[in-house]
């Protein structure tokens, strides 16, 4: 059986018997939603992130996956990966930066975790991304997307610019990020 027709779980599987192509399919299969979401929680939480890398630490992780231990049991794939390329991103980062220099708090580990789906916003072809944020229905809810995923405005920030309360914003928001995460999935932007 082609290994493009197997789910994430038996790919993972067939990897660790020593199956290498089994970690290429899931790399292929992933790697544009793994560098987005991550290029996007480092520059959340972070704000310094450079996409070369990004790229450059997926790229380490994926070697170090690759010759590493194989006995690591992975159930979700995309954000395990997520999580060991942000981990790389840091490390390498600590080294290059100077230690005197160094930010404690722009260091701690991240405490939040995002819908993986949901976290395309920032992808590579930006301008692709916002053309499909105005294939949104209501001029009111392409406004709260775009402010939320390419302007990283709070809740209560486009409440003020609104003049709405907060709760007003999360019900709206909540709608039109659900919309827009449709219209990329009718584009196959997103599996």
């Amino acid at each position: 059986m082609p290994l493009n027709t197997k789910n994430d779980r038996e790919l993972w599987d067939l990897f660790r018997e020593g199956k290498n192509d089994a970690l290429g399919e899931l790399l292929n299969r992933h790697r544009l939603r793994i560098l987005a979401v991550t290029y996007h929680i480092i520059q959340k939480n972070y704000t310094c992130a450079n996409l070369e890398e990004i790229k450059d630490a997926l790229q380490e992780t994926s070697i170090k996956v690759l010759t590493g231990d194989r006995t690591t049991n992975v159930i979700d794939f995309p954000r395990w990966m997520v999580q060991y390329v942000i981990n790389v991103w840091r490390n390498e980062r600590r080294k290059t930066m100077n230690r005197d220099r160094i930010n404690r708090e722009s260091l701690a580990p991240l405490h939040e975790f995002y819908e993986i789906d949901l976290l395309i916003e920032k992808a590579l072809d930006r301008s692709r991304y916002l053309e499909m944020l105005k294939k949104i229905t209501s001029k009111s809810y392409q406004q709260i997307a775009y402010f939320s995923i390419f302007e990283g405005k709070t809740n209560q920030e486009i409440a003020d610019f609104f003049g709405k309360k907060k709760a007003w914003v999360a019900d709206k928001k909540y709608r039109a990020l659900k919309q827009y995460h449709d219209i990329l999935q009718e584009e196959g932007l997103i599996a």
